[in-house]
């Protein structure tokens, strides 16, 4: 392993660029307190992801809603198809293990009577 990999570069702090940090003063003019009122450069990240309001919140709840009963709907689905499939291979092993009785038994006899 090479010494300038990066889990061993000692990082330059002094070129480190410094945070934009966004820092607005409680009384400044530029604090909005409409929607309306907002208007914010691209730099400003009050503007990059928007609040939201009641109904889009509303309606993502309706969504999630809908969609969870969608998914539990789907979910049962592959339950009941599961079961009717471990249903089916039970009753086939029932009948194979019927048929090996009903073998056994026949060779049984069949033995028995040569012994006889």
């Amino acid at each position: 392993m090479s010494s300038n990999t990066p889990d061993n570069v000692e990082r330059d702090r002094s070129q480190k660029k410094p945070e934009r940090s966004i820092i607005v003063p409680r009384d400044s003019n530029r604090i909005e307190l409409d929607k309306s009122d907002a208007n914010y450069t691209p730099n400003d990240a009050r503007g990059w992801s928007p609040a939201k309001n009641p109904k889009d919140i509303e309606n993502l709840i309706s969504r999630t809603n809908r969609e969870s009963i969608e998914y539990k709907a789907y979910l049962k689905k592959m339950a009941d198809e599961m079961q009717e499939k471990l249903d089916q291979a039970l009753k086939r092993n029932r009948e194979l293990e019927d048929d090996n009785k009903t073998n056994v038994s026949t060779l049984e006899k069949i033995e028995k009577r040569r012994l006889d």
